[in-house]
């Protein structure tokens, strides 16, 4: 059995209704299909984040799942970068010394042909 994911506004929803108390925590729980210890884990939590909204007069900066994954990419993409201009470097450093184990090898080859002939 897989763990069950809520959204945000679902938690909310029960948090609120929850704050209420129009209905007793377990006729919340039926009604929502939860545990009462979670509900009352996230009308504790609901409360305590309550004063953010309202202490600097804006909304909370926490950034979105997009935002976060946004910048989790750019990290990667950035990283790649780095990654590819060192094995471009690597590979050019490497046809180098072979370009001149060839010139090198092509040099002896001419040189055994002269002897040969003379």
């Amino acid at each position: 059995m897989t763990r069950r994911k809520f959204t945000s506004k679902f938690k909310t929803k029960v948090a609120l209704a929850a704050i209420k108390e129009q209905h007793t925590l377990a006729d919340l729980s039926q009604k929502f299909d939860l545990h009462p210890n979670q509900i009352s884990q996230w009308k504790r939590e609901f409360l305590s984040n309550a004063e953010t909204i309202f202490a600097s007069g804006k909304k909370p900066s926490k950034k979105t799942e997009a935002e976060q994954r946004e910048e989790e990419l750019t990290k990667m993409i950035g990283q790649q970068k780095i990654e590819l201009e060192y094995l471009k470097k690597s590979c050019d450093e490497d046809l180098y010394r072979k370009e001149i184990v060839y010139r090198g090898e092509q040099q002896k080859t001419q040189h055994y042909q002269a002897v040969r002939v003379a």
